[in-house]
């Protein structure tokens, strides 16, 4: 089964960063019946630097997290995403397209594509802390021969 599969779901999608044509990190959230507000998001690609290499580590489904003060919102040209009651602070180098009534059905369909497409959790969650820094520190691909 899916990571988080009833949760990642079309109708959960609020919007996304990048070039829709080029697989963009999408969007999603829902408000609980409590109040609160589950969200997280699918990075379908993420690049280290180096021109062309994508870094596997941060590709795939967030883990979900639940605040009553999350929001998303473009800050001096780029997306800021957070809840400061449970320290969540997501920052992007691109501004956030939020989806509205009038946003076509083929941008939607590109964005389901993310849900079929990257059915597993981050490989970054499951990296110990050690792994995490030697990865924020510059190793290219932790897993790999590369």
């Amino acid at each position: 089964m899916a990571f988080e599969a009833d949760f990642y779901i079309p109708e959960n999608i609020i919007g996304y960063t990048g070039d829709v044509d080029q697989k963009p990190t999408v969007y999603f959230k829902r408000v609980e019946p409590n109040g609160t507000i589950t969200f997280g998001h699918i990075t379908q690609n993420w690049f280290d630097g180096t021109f062309g290499k994508s870094n596997s580590p941060n590709v795939g489904r967030e883990v979900l997290r639940n605040a009553d003060d999350y929001t998303i919102e473009n800050v001096n040209g780029a997306m800021l995403e957070q809840a400061p009651s449970i320290g969540f602070r997501h920052p992007s180098r691109n501004q956030i397209t939020l989806l509205d009534r009038a946003t076509k059905a083929s941008t939607r369909y590109k964005l389901g594509l993310a849900i079929a497409n990257f059915t597993c959790q981050k490989h970054w969650e499951r990296l110990t802390a050690d792994e995490q820094e030697q990865f924020t520190n510059g190793a290219k691909y932790l897993y790999s021969n590369e």
